[in-house]
């Protein structure tokens, strides 16, 4: 797979994996696992939809090794269990966002401009503030924190609407998402678990850095 389309529905899903209305979306199973990850691939399905205002998606994991430490917004929740969007609108030339949200389902957001390392994270960037944070509504099936790791087979799914009020507020008037073009990727990591791994439904950098925008996808809003 080398794009991928978030289909259009009349009415979004409810926080819940078995809602038929998630059927609707294009199943997206990740298929890139860098070279330095472990051995453990767990099997992760995307699935996305929107309604032309508010875009919902669900992660659905087979894991193990499931690690879950941090709990405070814009924390490196990615050391976790995590999974990961990365979304670039291209009609708005004010960089990209990423939407990374641990296993425990607390949240890290930053809107990245220039995205050369740099000490303390980027050459430019912010954080999202934890205002806009909470216009997010994320729901999951395990509790906040497992610690120590769990090695046992763990199947465990994340949810999250993202209201356009929400991308809004980061990147300006968007107008309806309907048959808009964007560009990212879908990931997933858990980078302090005795398992570390790196995946992708999209291709990856080789070099292992999820932000990295010419290595970006392309997103597709159905209309």
């Amino acid at each position: 797979m080398d794009s991928y389309t978030i289909n259009k529905v009349a009415t979004l899903p409810d926080f819940d994996p078995a809602d038929p209305i998630w059927d609707k979306a294009v199943v997206g199973k990740y298929d890139n696992w860098h070279e330095k990850s472990s051995d453990h691939h767990p099997e992760t399905i995307v699935r996305a939809l929107h309604n032309g205002d508010d875009i919902m998606i669900c992660w659905q994991v087979k894991d193990r090794y499931v690690r879950i430490v941090h709990t405070a917004l814009n924390s490196m929740v990615c050391e976790d269990s995590c999974v990961e969007a990365y979304f670039q609108p291209l009609k708005i030339e004010k960089g990209y966002i990423n939407i990374e949200i641990n296993a425990g389902a607390c949240v890290h957001s930053s809107l990245i401009r220039d995205w050369t390392r740099a000490p303390g994270g980027y050459s430019d960037f912010e954080y999202i503030a934890k205002d806009t944070l909470r216009k997010l509504t994320i729901k999951g099936n395990l509790p906040p924190v497992i610690d120590p790791e769990c090695p046992d087979p763990t199947d465990w799914w994340i949810i999250v609407r993202i209201p356009r009020l929400f991308l809004e507020k980061i990147f300006g008037p968007l107008g309806d998402l309907s048959g808009q073009h964007w560009r990212g990727n879908f990931t997933k990591c858990a980078d302090c678990s005795s398992r570390p791994h790196w995946g992708a439904l999209l291709p990856l950098d080789p070099s292992l850095n999820f932000h990295s925008p010419s290595y970006f996808n392309d997103i597709l809003l159905g209309e």
